[in-house]
This record gives C-alpha cells, structure tokens and sequence, in this order.
C-alpha cells in the first residue's frame, strides 16, 4: 500500500532487499561446517534476492 502513495518505495525496497539478500548470502559460510550445505544455503539467498527484485519491478504500477 506505501508503494502505491509513494512508487519511490518501491525501487529503493528492491535494491534493499538485494543488498541484503547479498551480504546475508556470505552467512551460510561463518555457521556451517559442511561446504555442500553452506552453498546450498547461500544459493538459496540469491535466488530469494533475484525473486524478490523480479516481485517488486514488476506489476501495474512499475513505471
């Protein structure tokens, strides 16, 4: 809704939301000691992060 008043929100929400998608993908590797799993996981941030920019760019009211 706070994107709808103000669309600014939205492409300042979607690079937010990569960034920290980015640096929270380098955490898997300070917690676990198995690489397999700490790839896993940090693949798993970067596709949120690539969905969470395709969810927020597109739409109706993406200019």
């Amino acid at each position: 809704m706070l994107a709808r008043r103000r669309p600014a929100v939205r492409t300042w929400a979607s690079w937010g939301g990569l960034a920290l998608a980015l640096v929270s993908a380098a955490t898997p590797f300070t917690v676990s000691s198995d690489t397999l799993t700490s790839l896993a996981l940090a693949a798993m941030h970067l596709v949120v992060g690539a969905a969470w920019v395709t969810s927020m760019r597109t739409g109706p009211d993406h200019r």
